[in-house]
């Protein structure tokens, strides 16, 4: 009687340090949504970003992914402690170009970066809002089938490539 207590007890740690195991691996993540979002006219060390159709200048504390924009560029900024920002790099007539793999979520798209921002080990993703004009082939799981994301000067998911 006592060997299957002890083929149980065995099978019982070793279901526990595979899932330990796998939940060691996880990478965290953050999700960020952008309050902001403007296509750069002008940019300045130490005052920011100057946003079309927006008044004064937008600080950003650190980007997220990858670097600062240039003019041309989508700036997508948030609150936080510093703030943050992400920038999308201008992808023809009226498109902005946000790379990874995105998650329809009702009226957002949950973009994965792919990456790994300025914090090491932390997975980043942003929660962007759909266009109403959206297109784009969409799973029956949520996902888009492709790897970027065209975002328009307001910063809202307009199909994916």
């Amino acid at each position: 009687m006592r060997r299957p207590l002890a083929k149980l007890g065995i099978t019982a740690a070793v279901a526990i340090v595979v899932v330990a195991g796998y939940l060691a691996t996880r990478t965290p993540t953050e999700t960020y949504t952008p309050v902001v979002a403007g296509v750069v006219v002008a940019s300045e060390h130490g005052a920011g970003y100057m946003l079309a159709g927006h008044d004064g200048w937008v600080s950003v504390g650190r980007f997220v992914v990858d670097g600062p924009p240039e003019v041309g560029d989508l700036l997508l900024a948030g609150e936080g402690s510093p703030t943050w920002g992400y920038a999308a790099v201008a992808w023809g007539a009226g498109c902005w170009k946000a790379t990874g793999r995105g998650l329809v979520t009702g009226q957002s798209v949950d973009l994965d970066t792919g990456g790994i921002g300025s914090r090491p080990g932390v997975a980043i993703h942003l929660l962007l809002a759909k266009s109403p004009a959206f297109v784009g082939p969409v799973g029956s799981d949520g996902k888009l089938l492709g790897d970027m994301l065209c975002l328009d000067s307001e910063g809202r998911v307009v199909s994916d490539h």
